[in-house]
């Protein structure tokens, strides 16, 4: 017979009835969990030799076919593709799958150069491609420097030098990154202060390395362009912000009030003029109308009248001193802009020309921890809760007061504060040269009109 069975044998086909009969034994190939198709069953007799065979088309997702063995969930070692099998029996391999390993990761795109702030980008590439664990992992060695995020962009954040690794499974590579830092941007307003006239403007200019933009704290008194021209709307004090960035400087702008005259002293003054020019060239040097009511009376001595009846007198300076001082009281229409009293205000000891002023952080607005001058100068507010100043009368406008910038615990801006130093001022009166002793001869003048009125009244009871 040729093939076939032989008492419940299989007999391989070619064999023949000739001769003795073995036994044979037969080797198949499962894939365990692989997808494909095993290879061919093998047929060999009882104690022959067989060679393993490789995986044919076989494949299991990353993983890679490591080996053969008799057992599906090996461990140890079985049969490699390529090594003698010795069939005592009908025998299964099993494909054993194990992780595929990475060999080689390549970084491309580097090495970097970049200034702060701005990126790149790497890209990392695994060797073998079908490699297990092929997922990359991006670190930079400096994040002060340069971060990267898992798809391989760098960002430089700081100044220096720093290394970028690119981690898949035990093997890395690394690229160099060199950042340049930006230079610190800085701001420079001239000027720092500023007195102006209602309707007029001025261009401040401002020095930075960086875009600059300009806003006023009070744009009810002055307001501000994109080119720094300031345009003067009302009476009052306005702080002017140059800002780039984080970076700012300011300039106080101060608006003064328009000098409208005054009727009533005008008239009055006229009117005394007239009175005593008229008594005076009556020829009765001791009458009534040389101390009557124009001469002496309440018209000459009225609040408007003795401006201008005596020119520029000791007591018209005292009472335009007196009208220039704001009412602190009321700030009128300054937006952010409060007008406070010191506590006290001293002179330098060995300075006339420096002022000492103390202030209450109860005047000032809430949250305040220090101020600005318009030196530029901060002030941080004392454990007492007062704050000392030492001002040059430089600094002082023209009605005795000076603006500070209140500011917070982050150094932002509160609002500006003024400061009335005036009220503050020697209550003597003085004159347009600033002279006490100018008093001094007004009384002798009065004295020696009472001594002309007493020798006359002497020389009429004579007469008598």
């Amino acid at each position: 017979m040729s093939g076939g069975k032989l008492y419940g044998i299989t007999v391989p086909s070619g064999w023949t009835q000739a001769g003795g009969y073995i036994i044979g034994c037969t080797l198949s190939f499962d894939a365990n969990g692989g997808t494909g198709t095993p290879p061919d069953e093998i047929m060999v007799h009882k104690g022959g030799m067989v060679v393993a065979p490789a995986k044919g088309s076989l494949e299991n997702g990353r993983l890679a076919m490591v080996q053969w063995n008799t057992d599906p969930g090996a461990e140890d070692y079985g049969y490699f593709p390529g090594v003698d099998v010795q069939m005592n029996e009908d025998t299964t391999l099993y494909a054993i799958w194990r992780d595929r390993d990475v060999t080689s990761v390549i970084i491309s795109g580097g090495p970097l150069s970049l200034n702060e702030g701005d990126t790149g980008v790497l890209v990392a590439a695994i060797d073998p491609n079908e490699a297990t664990k092929h997922d990359v992992v991006w670190y930079s060695m400096d994040n002060s420097v340069a971060i990267v995020d898992q798809s391989g962009v760098v960002t430089g954040t700081g100044g220096g030098n720093t290394t970028i690794v690119a981690w898949a499974d035990g093997v890395r590579d690394t690229c160099a990154v060199d950042v340049t830092a930006k230079a610190e941007v800085t701001v420079a307003v001239t000027p720092t202060y500023k007195t102006m006239s209602i309707g007029s403007t001025a261009t401040l200019t401002a020095v930075s390395n960086g875009a600059v933009t300009w806003k006023s704290t009070n744009t009810a008194v002055a307001t501000v362009s994109t080119s720094g021209t300031v345009t003067a709307k009302t009476a009052g004090a306005a702080t002017i912000f140059a800002e780039s960035g984080d970076a700012y400087d300011t300039c106080t702008i101060y608006v003064e009030k328009q000098d409208t005259g005054g009727d009533g002293g005008t008239g009055y003054g006229d009117d005394d003029t007239d009175d005593d020019t008229d008594d005076d060239t009556g020829g009765d040097d001791t009458g009534d109308d040389d101390t009557g009511d124009d001469g002496t009376g309440d018209e000459g001595t009225g609040d408007d009248g003795t401006g201008d009846a005596t020119g520029d007198g000791e007591l018209q300076d005292a009472v335009d001193d007196a009208d220039d001082v704001p009412d602190t009281g009321d700030t009128g229409d300054t937006g952010s802009t409060t007008t406070v009293v010191p506590q006290t205000v001293e002179e330098m000891p060995d300075d006339p020309e420096v002022v000492i002023v103390y202030i209450n952080v109860r005047d000032l607005p809430e949250g305040t921890t220090s101020v600005r001058t318009v030196s530029g100068e901060v002030i941080e507010v004392s454990a007492d809760g007062t704050v000392r100043m030492e001002l040059s009368k430089s600094d002082l406008g023209e009605d005795g007061s000076v603006e500070i910038v209140a500011l917070n615990s982050e150094g932002t801006p509160l609002g500006a504060t003024n400061v009335q130093i005036a009220q503050n001022r020697p209550s003597q009166p003085q004159n347009a040269t600033g002279d006490p002793l100018n008093w001094l001869w007004a009384l002798c003048g009065f004295g020696g009109a009472g001594l002309v009125c007493f020798g006359a009244a002497w020389l009429a009871t004579r007469k008598k």
